[in-house]
């Protein structure tokens, strides 16, 4: 596709005729109030301060200058009479990409006209500069041009453009020699400088290099034992963090009493329903309820006119106001009990999770497949922190889902040494949250391999967890991939090792019940990992959630390893010699 350059690219001068001055700014972002450019610092400065500039003729409504790097951000108005069309960036460049610039240029000094062409080169490679007070380095691309194709002056502000996609890498900043080199800004200190005070521009932005990319190789399937690792809430118990039942006896120190008051009520409820079994996703199953009922007495005429008149506190919105305030409170409950933060690396449950992995990775021709049904950040913070496995998942580099591999850390990229662990997220994420910008309905927040960041606890009503037992998860695009993907790796699944998961997920439950029939005289081997429940309680379980689907056929061969916290390397030798036993 053709590159449209003049829709992204715009002349800045002055309004003043006095000054000479002028430069290059490109979009970068917009929404239905502004258009968002990018360009040098000392680019507003010579043509007169943020009041004195023209870009695409239009005056500054706002700006952003950093006092520590050569950037500002510009913001015109969006009247919607032009076409801006804002450029995707790349910060994963290789040395010695092609790389292209587009910047403005005096073509005729006595009628003040300019003109813009592609000044074409190399990215040679990376440098910083010195470290500043607000951000510790500056990261800079040191170019090279072609000799008849040279940067000139009124580029400061430009776009570098890697030849092949046409994404941005960096800002153009300083012209060296006759234009045969320069220096960029690269995109990457761009994003550190202005991520948290715009997180809707910047967070979205970043496009990852192919080489973060990983496919799958059939062949490398084909080589495998077969061995795919299904975890529960047991398995994060080995690092000290609450099941869901757990966190309902979590005290609310920061609500009000009356949100306290709520929340005890209706676990009360619950817990006498459920017969003492309940957990803390039914409390805030039981709150939407009751916001969604709320919400059509406000809104729904049909409703309103078959109930009759409801309370003033139903009509003016307070009511529902509690209910949503007291969703939130138990989702920051949630936050709190699985963010990265709660996943202490010194514990010895942390490492023995590590070698386990590595261990049944390595039985596996370093490639496994790991579907969880917990909500904790548990393998982000291992891909943080652990350089023995390489992590890959379906988010991006961007923080979006989809249908591609990803490694969680770059590094590891073709290290074929280290093992690849493919992660699964059968019922979301604390870090996941509905975004219906991406085709998948999601975005994973930042920090998620270290402490998250969330601008406003409003946004936590948006959290992405599959909270009942009962509920559909097809409704969720990346939840159906998910089990997509689990149905598949079980067609040619030889061992399924369960690692603290109870039975009771209906879609779980389903899927390796396809997964049974679809066999004909080979029994699916499945490996209970648990210190609590046995084969007899697991099959009960299973029975009991799949009570409603008729003719259900066992053929399983199935062991357990009673798994404690403290018994360490000799736990992981009895249960890789538990696989063994299974002849695969």
């Amino acid at each position: 596709m053709e590159f449209k350059f003049e829709k992204s690219v715009f002349l800045v001068e002055s309004i003043s005729e006095d000054i000479d001055d002028f430069g290059t700014a490109f979009v970068i972002y917009k929404d239905k109030k502004y258009i968002y450019l990018i360009t040098c610092a000392h680019v507003v400065k010579k043509v007169g301060g943020v009041n004195n500039i023209l870009v695409a003729n239009y005056p500054i409504c706002d700006s952003m200058i950093s006092s520590n790097c050569d950037v500002a951000l510009l913001m015109i108005k969006n009247d919607n009479n032009a076409e801006f069309i804002p450029l995707s960036v790349e910060v994963n460049a290789n040395d010695g990409a092609k790389i292209k610039a587009y910047g403005f240029h005096l073509f005729d000094r006595s009628k003040k006209m300019y003109a813009i062409t592609p000044t074409n080169g190399n990215f040679v490679n990376h440098g910083f500069t010195r470290r500043t007070k607000k951000i510790d380095k500056i990261k800079i691309l040191n170019l090279d041009f072609d000799d008849d194709n040279r940067l000139q002056a009124g580029y400061s502000g430009s776009p570098v453009l890697i030849k092949s996609n046409n994404r941005v890498i960096g800002v153009i900043s300083h012209l060296i020699g006759k234009g045969e080199k320069g220096i960029a800004i690269s995109f990457e200190t761009i994003i550190d400088i202005w991520s948290n005070h715009l997180p809707q521009i910047f967070e979205d932005k970043v496009i990852e290099s192919k080489e973060n990319r990983y496919t799958v190789n059939a062949s490398e399937l084909e080589n495998t034992n077969g061995i795919i690792l299904l975890t529960g809430a047991g398995a994060s118990a080995a690092l000290g963090l609450k099941t869901l039942r757990g966190i309902s006896y979590s005290p609310l120190d920061e609500e009000s009493d009356k949100i306290r008051t709520i929340i005890q009520s209706i676990w009360n409820k619950v817990e006498s329903n459920k017969r003492n079994e309940a957990s803390f996703e039914d409390i805030i199953g039981q709150l939407k309820i009751y916001s969604e009922a709320t919400e059509l007495m406000m809104r729904d005429w049909v409703f309103k006119n078959e109930i009759g008149d409801v309370s003033i506190n139903v009509k003016n919105g307070r009511v529902k106001r509690q209910w949503d305030d007291s969703i939130i409170a138990c989702y920051k409950t949630v936050l709190k009990n699985y963010g990265p933060d709660m996943i202490d690396t010194n514990k010895e449950g942390y490492k023995e999770t590590i070698k386990f992995i590595v261990e049944l990775s390595k039985r596996n021709n370093n490639l496994l497949h790991i579907f969880t049904t917990n909500y904790d950040c548990l393998y982000n913070v291992i891909a943080e922190n652990s350089d023995k496995i390489s992590f890959l998942t379906h988010i991006d580099h961007n923080g979006c889902f989809d249908k591609e591999w990803h490694y969680i850390k770059k590094e590891f990229y073709q290290n074929i040494n280290t093992p690849r662990v493919f992660v699964n997220r059968l019922h979301g994420c604390v870090a996941w949250f509905n975004d219906n910008r991406n085709p998948f309905g999601l975005k994973q927040i930042s920090g998620v391999g270290s402490k998250l960041r969330i601008r406003d606890s409003i946004f936590l009503n948006d959290m992405l967890i599959k909270l009942t037992h009962d509920e559909k998860v097809g409704a969720n695009p990346a939840f159906s991939l998910a089990f997509e993907e689990f149905k598949e790796e079980l067609k040619r699944c030889k061992l399924l090792v369960v690692w603290g998961y109870s039975f009771r997920d209906i879609e779980v439950l389903r899927a390796i019940q396809t997964s049974i029939d679809s066999r004909k005289d080979e029994p699916l081997c499945i490996l209970i990992i648990d210190p609590y429940l046995n084969i007899e309680e697991a099959m009960f379980n299973f029975q009991q959630t799949l009570a409603d689907i008729p003719a259900i056929d066992f053929t399983m061969n199935t062991e357990r390893v009673k798994w404690e916290r403290v018994e360490g390397d000799n736990l992981i030798s009895q249960v890789m010699k538990e696989i063994e036993g299974f002849n695969l």
